[in-house]
């Protein structure tokens, strides 16, 4: 599926949402159990702070982004023909959390299902959804990122831990409809030759819970970040200048490069190797830490939410995951009501 096509319909992402936790733990205090110079944290990574969900699990996260998704929209979940959560820390193995999702909004009828691609999983289902939306197989699908990294993030590995944090974005896509920002076209890859750069090795049928997978601390998330930076840079380097050469756009075509919110230096990194100024790529890691699948959504939230956007702007969404995963989508805004 390249593109747009005048025989399709067009997929529009019509609405955005978003949730964070309340609890704020902040680069100093972070520092302080460390014992970190003050300012590294923010100088190495450009975090200042991160939310936490000290409660709950991820659904709690990703059920009030989906509700304030509908209601910037005005639209009841029953209208709704199903609902996609990509997340790496599901409530349970299963059922899928997007089930639970669909369960507690109300979204009588709709089907739902999760997809695990890490941090790419919200660009993988959003792509996804505009397949749907194109074939007539639905009208409306709510598309979530969200996860609750904190409870499988190592408080041991400084390294790992400082940049994590936990919340919800999640996007509406419709058919046709007459505002938003429209799905243009998209990019996925995959490359399963480096699944450990970053993975949680316990938990699954490799390494079943155990004593000795949990004395081994094989239920937390390994990153080698220094590989991932690199390989990342790289991966979403690739699929974004694909689509940028598959329609002859330069940088300055283009409004917001979004980017997945991995380390501040690394879409520092990315930005700089396709070409675009810090004025034109977006950017709240500082705020958020890296929230894996839920960082896209955020940020789409946010920028819906503001007053940056104008009619036919584009705008590039660039992400890459454990697995090892990467995608790209561009997007253009479309004229208001």
């Amino acid at each position: 599926m390249r593109g747009e096509s005048p025989a399709l319909p067009t997929a529009v992402v019509s609405a955005a949402g978003h949730y964070l936790p309340e609890t704020v733990v902040t680069s100093a205090t972070l520092e302080a159990r460390y014992d970190l110079p003050p300012g590294k944290i923010a100088e190495k990574t450009c975090i200042v702070e991160r939310r936490v969900l000290t409660e709950g699990a991820t659904s709690d996260l990703a059920t009030p982004a989906v509700e304030r998704c509908l209601a910037n929209r005005g639209l009841d979940a029953d209208a709704l023909d199903g609902v996609i959560v990509a997340t790496i820390s599901p409530d349970y193995p299963f059922p899928s959390t997007a089930t639970i999702v669909q369960g507690r909004i109300g979204a009588v009828g709709a089907w739902a299902f999760d997809i695990a691609a890490a941090c790419s999983g919200f660009a993988y289902a959003l792509w996804l959804a505009t397949g749907m939306i194109r074939s007539g197989a639905a009208r409306r699908i709510v598309v979530c990122g969200a996860d609750r990294l904190s409870p499988i993030t190592d408080t041991e590995d400084s390294k790992t831990a400082v940049l994590l944090g936990d919340g919800a974005g999640a996007v509406l896509v419709e058919r046709d409809a007459p505002s938003g920002l429209a799905i243009v076209d998209g990019e996925l890859w995959a490359d399963g030759t480096q699944t450990e750069l970053a993975y949680q090795p316990g938990g699954g049928s490799r390494h079943p819970a155990s004593p000795e997978t949990v004395a081994r601390r094989l239920h937390f998330m390994k990153m080698d970040g220094r590989a991932v930076r690199a390989a990342g840079v790289a991966a979403m380097h690739a699929v974004a200048s694909t689509l940028m050469d598959r329609h002859a756009l330069s940088p300055s075509d283009i409004r917001w490069l979004v980017t997945h919110q991995s380390n501040g230096r690394m879409i520092e990194d990315v930005a700089a190797s396709l070409g675009f100024p810090p004025a034109c790529t977006f950017v709240n890691i500082d705020r958020y830490g890296n929230t894996s699948a839920a960082t896209l959504p955020i940020c789409v939230s946010e920028l819906m939410a503001g007053d940056t956007l104008d009619p036919r702007d584009r705008v590039l969404l660039a992400s890459v995951g454990a697995g090892f995963t990467s995608a790209s989508l561009l997007l253009r805004t479309l004229p208001a009501d």
